[in-house]
């Protein structure tokens, strides 16, 4: 009870800098061309966004939760994984560890990346790149054959992995708008949590019956494919307030 009671008393602070939509602090939207007359959330209302009923009726909704419970999947499976893949690759616990310091780098360099991709060309084009460039760098894991091309696959894969976090809850609004984007995710998430989940499962189970990852990152290629593949699939939702 008193630490429910601390975490309301640390957190309550934060809430008097929380605010709804970058209007509220004069900024602009992802995708908005001039500055609203009235800097404050009535602008979300006047934009086009869809209904999270036409949004359930629509395939962009159902290919765009394959797409993604697919990548989050992808993702957490290399992430629960990526240790002991290093190890069973021959690396001591320490190379390991290291590799993955390396990975977690220029994971964090790569939301920059990423995030000027998608406001330069477009969130969707932005994820097809990345998915295919992520399965490429599955592909330089399975080479590694020293402790240089180690860290080298390592940088590559955090720079191009690390897209998804910020690319995943940007495709959302890009295709439904801000108004309901919600609720639309509520029911969205609800379902790639189980993907989410899988994937630490499937690695464990997958090193129980070969001995090995290689078959997990093998899937991995596949996988971060398919999530491309599907994503071209995705057209746009009829526009409707």
């Amino acid at each position: 009870m008193w630490l429910g009671a601390l975490t309301i008393l640390i957190l309550l602070p934060f809430s008097l800098f929380i605010r709804r939509a970058p209007e509220d602090i004069g900024l602009l939207p992802d995708g908005a061309k001039s500055i609203p007359k009235s800097n404050n959330t009535s602008q979300v209302k006047t934009e086009h966004s869809i209904s999270v009923s036409i949004a359930m009726k629509s395939p962009a909704l159902w290919l765009l939760t394959i797409s993604m419970s697919i990548g989050l999947f992808s993702m957490s499976t290399n992430a629960s994984s990526m240790v002991p893949f290093f190890k069973s690759m021959g690396f001591s616990a320490s190379v390991a560890a290291s590799g993955l310091s390396v990975y977690g780098v220029f994971s964090i360099a790569s939301r920059f990346l990423w995030g000027y991709v998608a406001d330069r060309f477009s969130v969707k084009l932005a994820i097809i790149s990345q998915s295919f460039l992520t399965s490429l760098g599955i592909v330089f894991y399975l080479s590694v054959e020293s402790q240089t091309s180690l860290y080298l696959a390592a940088a590559y894969h955090g720079l191009m992995l690390g897209g998804f976090v910020v690319l995943n809850p940007l495709i959302w609004p890009a295709y439904f708008g801000r108004l309901h984007i919600g609720a639309i995710s509520g029911i969205t998430q609800f379902l790639t949590t189980f993907a989410l989940a899988a994937g630490p499962i499937f690695a464990g189970f997958v090193y129980d019956e070969t001995d090995a990852y290689t078959w997990a990152y093998r899937t991995l290629v596949v996988s971060w494919i398919i999530t491309a593949l599907v994503i071209i699939l995705v057209r746009p939702v009829n526009v409707t307030r």
